[in-house]
C-alpha cells in the first residue's frame, strides 16, 4: 500500500520531466528542419500535459499554463507544415487556456503568455498567401493586442526582457502595416522599436543580443 501512495504522489512529477524532455527534443528537432519527429515529440508532451493540468493542486495553474505551451509549440509546427486550420486549433486552444489564467491572476508571466498568444496567432493571419484583406485586419489586431499587454508589462515592471519584447512588438506590428502598404505607420512602428533597442543596448554595452537588434 505504501508503494502504490507513493508511486501516484511520484507520477506528476515523472509525467512533468518527461514532457519538458520531449518539448526540448521537438523544438531541437524544429530547429534541424525534422517537422515530423518534433510533431511526435510534442504530441506526446501534449498528451502528458493534459492529463497533468486535469489534477487538482497548489500548482495547477502552471500545470495549465505548461499545457497552453505546449499546445502553442504544436500550433507552431503546424504553421510550419502549412496546415494552418490545426494550427488555429491549437493557437486557439492556447490562447483560451492563458485567458482563463489571467482572469484568476494577471501576474507577469501570465500576461506574459497571453502577449505571446496574441502574437502568433497574428502571425497565423499574417502567414495566408495571397494574403485576404480579412487577414490583414485580423493580424493587425492580434497584433495591436500582443503590444498593448506588451507595453503594458514593460512599464509595470521595467525589467529589460519585458522592454525587449515590446520592442519587438512594435517591430512585428510594423512587418503586418507594411503587408497593409502602410508604409508611413509602418515606419512609425520600426522607429519605436529601434528607440527601444537603442536604450536597452546603451544599458549593457556588452550585451551582443541587444546591440545586434539596435542595428536592425
Amino acid at each position: 500500500y505504501s508503494e502504490m501512495v507513493f508511486t501516484d504522489v511520484l507520477w506528476p512529477d515523472v509525467d512533468r520531466r518527461h514532457a519538458s524532455g520531449l518539448e526540448l527534443r521537438a523544438r531541437a528537432a524544429r530547429l534541424q528542419g525534422d517537422l515530423s519527429g518534433a510533431m511526435g515529440d510534442v504530441d506526446g508532451a501534449i498528451l502528458l500535459r493534459q492529463r497533468l493540468a486535469s489534477l487538482h493542486g497548489d500548482d495547477s495553474n502552471q500545470r495549465r499554463s505548461e499545457f497552453a505551451r505546449a499546445l502553442s509549440l504544436r500550433g507552431q509546427l503546424h504553421l510550419d507544415r502549412g496546415d494552418r486550420e490545426q494550427a488555429d486549433n491549437d493557437l486557439r486552444a492556447a490562447l483560451q487556456h492563458r485567458l482563463a489564467l489571467v482572469r484568476w491572476s494577471d501576474d507577469a508571466e501570465s500576461l506574459s503568455e497571453l502577449a505571446l498568444s496574441w502574437s502568433l496567432l497574428g502571425d497565423l493571419a499574417l502567414a495566408q498567401d495571397p494574403p485576404s484583406s480579412i487577414g490583414l485586419s485580423q493580424a493587425e489586431s492580434h497584433t495591436r493586442e500582443a503590444l498593448r499587454l506588451r507595453r503594458r508589462l514593460a512599464e509595470e515592471t521595467g525589467a529589460v526582457r519585458h522592454r525587449r519584447q515590446h520592442g519587438i512588438a512594435w517591430g512585428r506590428l510594423g512587418r503586418v502595416l507594411e503587408r497593409q502598404l502602410r508604409m508611413r505607420e509602418a515606419t512609425e512602428a520600426h522607429g519605436h522599436a529601434v528607440q527601444i533597442a537603442t536604450e536597452l543596448a546603451a544599458t549593457d554595452p556588452s550585451n551582443m543580443t541587444l546591440r545586434m537588434e539596435e542595428s536592425v
